[in-house]
């Protein structure tokens, strides 16, 4: 399959993530730059906001995942939020935990990815997509996105930890 994603990584390449849970939420938890300017916020930096660069060959290769391997800029709203209205999700043979179905999870947070690769710009925000993501196994734009929200998540653990 051919790549969509240049090499190199054009410098003003963008990808955010962000993990709101509530409104005293400053801005994104992970912000990376196609140059490899990286930043974490304070809640992976234990209490202060961490700066790193990331080697080129990193930075491709993470948006090359979220471009090519997950289909970001496929993904629209509308289809998750239809997947997010599919009633109870998928439930496996041998599933024991049923859980009520569908949005809102109380207690949730909203996760909100963006990114922005040449002319192309996209965000996506759902709500408690951790559970929504459980909830509906067979959804394919939930586990795509849940499945990038993992990857922004373990390198922003990674550069918190230093």
């Amino acid at each position: 399959m051919p790549t969509t994603v240049p090499d190199p990584v054009p410098p003003e390449t963008l990808i955010e993530w962000t993990s709101l849970l509530g409104p005293g939420d400053a801005g994104p938890d992970l912000v990376v730059h196609g140059d490899g300017r990286a930043a974490v916020s304070g809640r992976f930096g234990g209490g202060r906001p961490v700066e790193a660069t990331l080697p080129a060959e990193r930075v491709t290769a993470l948006l090359h995942s979220i471009v090519d391997e997950h289909g970001f800029f496929d993904l629209a709203p509308d289809r998750l939020a239809a997947e997010l209205a599919s009633g109870a999700g998928d439930r496996r043979e041998g599933d024991v935990l049923h859980v009520a179905p569908g949005p809102p999870y109380p207690d949730a947070g909203t996760t909100r990815i963006r990114v922005a690769a040449g002319p192309r710009r996209h965000e996506l925000s759902v709500h408690g997509l951790p559970a929504a993501a459980r909830q509906h196994p067979g959804a394919p734009g939930l586990q795509a996105l849940r499945a990038i929200e993992l990857e922004l998540l373990a390198l922003a653990e990674e550069l918190g930890a230093g």
